[in-house]
């Protein structure tokens, strides 16, 4: 479901608990034991040894030794208590209160089965994990404990967050219903800004030029380069929804579907299907040697050399 490096170490993360580790950039991997059996569907190194991944009963696990050993940190009750302790425990107007702690307690109710689908860290100590229903918790000790922080973020309906990014400085929320939400600056509050599209983005990336992407369902992905206000839409092939987006060190960028096709360049105006047979995308990541490591429901896949096209610089008018 997910991957994720620190050097040549890589983290692969799936069905059942899988936890899988590689040292020499995904020529050969080994599965650890982990505390659980769900789905983890997310990995994030906060340091080359601090490593966070979290899946669906709103399980968290943490490794203190680049992903040997594993324990668990948070599951589905414990984060229904922390949203309802949140919630008693923020200020606001008597109304505000009332509906934030209606909120809370139904999760609650609804019992442990509350999916997460991406984590990141700013460093050791600050980090981010998002899910469903508008799920999103935020810790400022390297977790040794979280707030709920679904109430500051400009999400009414509750929608669907599937990924986090801190781009120069700003943090970006993508998910449901063209869900895209933006910090300013240092800032931990999140505003909800209108996308070109109303269907669910995916997958949240830097651009090779640090714009912000955002792709997803039936093959639509967009660019900014002013945090949201304008967009410009990037052109593919076809409506497979896209899953994944990596940028390699020369700047060349790569999208994946699942359908297992792959589009790259080094414009985001110029993407071009690449000629690779791949399986389907869920994740994928750069190597440190350059090799590219697609993870998806049918495994692992390297492709030890991408070809992308470079056109030609145009001479000024």
């Amino acid at each position: 479901m997910d991957v994720a490096r620190a050097g040549s170490r890589l983290i692969a993360v799936g069905e059942h608990g899988i936890v899988l580790l590689s040292d020499d950039d995904g020529q050969r991997w080994r599965q650890v034991p982990v505390p659980v059996s769900v789905t983890l569907t997310g990995v994030s190194f906060a340091t080359n040894s601090n490593v966070w991944a979290v899946g669906h009963s709103g399980v968290v696990l943490n490794s203190e030794n680049g992903g040997e050993t594993w324990t668990r940190r948070l599951d589905g009750i414990q984060v229904a208590k922390i949203a309802v302790q949140t919630a008693r425990a923020e200020g606001g107007t008597e109304t505000m209160a009332k509906r934030r702690l209606l909120t809370a307690q139904q999760l609650e109710m609804d019992g442990p089965d509350k999916p997460f689908f991406g984590i990141h860290f700013d460093d050791p100590q600050r980090g981010f994990i998002v899910g469903a229903y508008g799920l999103i918790l935020y810790t400022t000790n390297g977790g040794k404990s979280w707030l709920s922080w679904m109430n500051h973020v400009d999400n009414p309906k509750s929608l669907t967050i599937y990924a986090i990014r801190r781009i120069k400085g700003v943090h970006y929320l993508a998910g449901e219903q063209g869900l895209f939400c933006r910090t300013h600056n240092e800032s931990v509050e999140f505003e909800c800004m209108t996308t070109p599209f109303e269907g669910s983005y995916f997958a949240l990336s830097a651009g090779p030029r640090d714009e912000v992407i955002v792709a997803g369902l039936l093959g639509n992905a967009f660019a900014t380069t002013d945090k949201g206000d304008n967009w410009q839409k990037l052109k593919f092939g076809n409506g497979s929804s896209l899953a994944a987006i990596s940028i390699f060190g020369d700047k060349r960028v790569v999208f994946g579907n699942q359908r297992g096709e792959l589009f790259g360049g080094y414009e985001l105006a110029n993407l071009q299907p690449l000629p690779i047979v791949s399986k389907p995308v869920t994740s994928m990541i750069v190597t440190s040697n350059g090799s590219l490591v697609i993870v998806g429901p049918l495994g692992l896949q390297i492709i030890p050399t991408l070809e992308t096209k470079r056109e030609p610089a145009k001479a000024p008018q």
